[in-house]
């Protein structure tokens, strides 16, 4: 009489960052682009996971205060809604260690696009992850890793959450030397 739903976005995304990066979000300053779905969980998670604060930077800064306003609501964690253009006047991204892009922006076909424009203030400390893994590196991860910083895409954000999935399913976990096969195969296919 009672149904319980999973969203795997969000602990795929959390073990693929620790995993790739060696890093936990407490303490930290992390920015997310974007303010639809995948952005919801991801930094919801970030926030239940003791982030310092958060800034949600969106297009539309509508759909970024209604974000950050449910996330202070629920976890009492400083969450900022921005604007793309008040983000860049302010460097507002550049303040933050941690740099998420939940948006479709730098996605195949359109590889020229880039939700950031000026990489100047960024350093060899910030972390980028674009949850885009198609192409493995978007413009956005070509840019920063030009300034130094270390750069994830969203590959283990997929394997992860479909591995979640898997075993919400079927109640069986998957072996180490399988998932490490769906990596190899993953990557070399893209």
């Amino acid at each position: 009489g009672r149904l319980i739903g999973y969203n795997t976005d969000a602990d795929g995304f959390r073990r693929s960052f620790t995993e790739e990066t060696g890093y936990s979000f407490s303490n930290k300053k992390v920015a997310v682009i974007g303010a639809g779905g995948a952005a919801r969980a991801i930094a919801m998670k970030v926030a239940m996971d003791g982030a310092e604060h958060i800034d949600i930077v969106n297009r539309t800064i509508s759909k970024a205060l209604e974000l950050s306003t449910f996330i202070n609501k629920n976890t009492g964690v400083l969450v900022r809604a921005l604007s793309i253009s008040e983000a860049a006047e302010n460097n507002t991204l550049c303040q933050n260690e941690i740099i998420i892009n939940t948006t479709s922006l730098g996605m195949y076909p359109d590889v020229n696009k880039c939700p950031i424009n000026d990489f100047s203030c960024f350093k060899k400390d910030h972390i980028f992850y674009d949850i885009i893994y198609n192409p493995p590196k978007t413009k956005l991860l070509n840019e920063a890793e030009k300034k130094g910083c270390k750069v994830i895409n969203g590959l283990g954000m997929l394997i992860y959450q479909g591995i979640y999935a898997y075993e919400i399913w079927t109640g069986s976990k998957l072996p180490k030397n399988i998932i490490d096969e769906l990596f190899r195969q993953l990557s070399h296919s893209l």
